[in-house]
């Protein structure tokens, strides 16, 4: 019925040696299934429900690298419901990390008060629905390729827990109802996409890709070509920032400036203000 999961992860709570889900290739076959309940449909689960481990909660780290993810409902799903840490990092920081997800309703979900790391994944998250789903979690995403989706990063609020995201440095470009998506309704809860590529400069339209919602989405500076500072995207995308644009119209995240950020950072040289 296309209800199995790939991998699930329950109880590796040894914060100092979290466990390794390196070089798989996890594959469904056939449309992603209809409606799954949580824990079903995915393809890399961790969860702290006891539900799933003999009635124990427990704590799950993980790190997902060098793997391909295709076809489920979920790619890889963090699923916090109590008072233990889930945490995930997907990509990481050395060349030949990189993890792919694609063709799945969400690329990655992250759920309650689950913390999750997307960083330096090459080729990323392509041909979803979602591309990241951060639903009353934290998720920093940094350095990735999330394109031809329908929306790149989506953002939002469980009941009891607020949803956050930091969107820094990537290449997210061709989602095509919004590039970010921020429907969070916390006060003062700006997600901060600065230094991103949007697959254009043109401002009008790196915001008509942009679904800022009720408490915006700081995408200024924004970064003024695709470049790479090592010509090589085998390590994530790490955006040449010698030219960025800013704007009058952005919603600060900071208390900076709309262009003295820019000012102050020593990589810029030039500043295109919008």
């Amino acid at each position: 019925q296309g209800l199995e999961n790939g991998v699930n992860l329950f109880h590796n709570d040894n914060f100092g040696e979290w466990i390794r889900v390196r070089g798989n290739h996890l594959t469904r076959s056939g449309a992603p299934a209809v409606n799954p309940a949580i824990g079903e449909a995915t393809g890399i689960f961790l969860s702290d429900n006891p539900t799933f481990m003999d009635g124990q909660s427990g704590a799950t780290y993980a790190t997902i690298t060098n793997s391909e993810i295709s076809g489920y409902s979920i790619g890889i799903y963090t699923n916090r419901t109590g008072l233990n840490d889930i945490e995930i990092l997907v990509g990481g920081d050395n060349p030949g990390l990189s993890t792919t997800i694609r063709n799945c309703e969400t690329g990655i979900k992250v759920n309650g008060a689950s913390r999750a790391r997307v960083r330096n994944n090459a080729y990323s998250i392509v041909d979803c629905k979602i591309g990241v789903e951060v639903y009353g979690a934290d998720c920093l995403i940094e350095g990735n390729a999330i394109y031809n989706n329908q929306i790149g990063v989506k953002v939002y609020d469980k009941p009891g827990y607020t949803g956050t995201a930091r969107v820094i440095s990537n290449r997210i470009y061709n989602n095509s109802v919004a590039n970010v998506q921020n429907l969070s309704a916390k006060a003062g809860n700006v997600v901060n996409a600065e230094y991103d590529w949007w697959g254009g400069s043109d401002e009008t339209t790196v915001r008509s890709r942009i679904d800022a919602g009720t408490q915006g989405v700081d995408y200024s500076p924004w970064l003024n070509s695709d470049a790479d500072t090592d010509l090589d995207l085998i390590n994530g995308f790490q955006g040449v920032q010698s030219a960025v644009n800013v704007s009058a119209q952005n919603m600060q995240k900071d208390t900076y400036g709309k262009i003295q950020e820019a000012v102050d950072n020593p990589l810029v040289q030039t500043i295109i203000v919008h």
